[in-house]
């Protein structure tokens, strides 16, 4: 699913007891741009779609921990956000 011009969602994994993990494919030039100042922003803005999203209620009614991994259009890895209950209830 397109998410936006550049963030295509490949599929989400649940893992006991409450982990949610969101795979994403990220079409974004890495030679052209910081990686990690990109994946500092998109923290700060994830974190506050998770604190703020009516659609999260169920994550923190459970206490789950979420994992949002990026890898770029080839398959490559390129970084990994958590966040555990605490930081974003």
């Amino acid at each position: 699913m397109q998410v936006d011009s550049i963030l295509k969602l490949k599929n989400t994994v649940a893992f006991p007891p409450s982990t949610f993990r969101y795979n994403y494919t990220l079409k974004y030039d890495t030679s052209k741009y910081d990686i990690r100042e990109f994946e500092k922003s998109l923290r700060i803005t994830t974190l506050n779609m998770v604190r703020t999203n009516p659609e999260g209620r169920m994550f923190k009614d459970i206490n789950a921990t979420l994992e949002f991994n990026y890898s770029d259009t080839l398959g490559n890895y390129l970084f990994r956000i958590v966040f555990k209950p605490e930081e974003y209830k």
